[in-house]
């Protein structure tokens, strides 16, 4: 996700993410990915090094939050995003079916 978030311009200016292991790695990978000037990223499991560089240092670029965890209702989400700069671009990592709920409500 994170290489054709590039690839197409796709520059989140904040990556939020629940606190679950599974949605804070891929928030890493992608936060990871996005900083890269060219060629493919590392990928976990691939090589253990490389991998553990990819995860800790998109892990620097995510802010976690509780309210992205699993049962999260869409008013929760929403007022989340009340608190940023109206124009602000952002990617949520969450779970389903609350992405999917949330995506609904929208």
């Amino acid at each position: 996700m994170g290489v054709f978030m590039r690839e197409h311009e796709l520059q989140p200016e904040f990556i939020i993410s629940s606190p679950y292991p599974r949605a804070r790695e891929a928030a890493a990978i992608v936060a990871f990915q996005q900083t890269l000037e060219y060629g493919e990223p590392p990928v976990p499991g691939q090589h253990k090094d490389r991998g553990d560089k990819v995860l800790e240092e998109g892990a620097q670029l995510i802010r976690e939050e509780k309210t992205l965890g699993c049962g999260m209702r869409p008013e929760e989400a929403l007022d989340l995003l009340r608190h940023l700069p109206e124009s602000a671009t952002v990617l949520l990592v969450g779970h389903q079916p609350d992405c999917g709920i949330l995506s609904a409500y929208l």
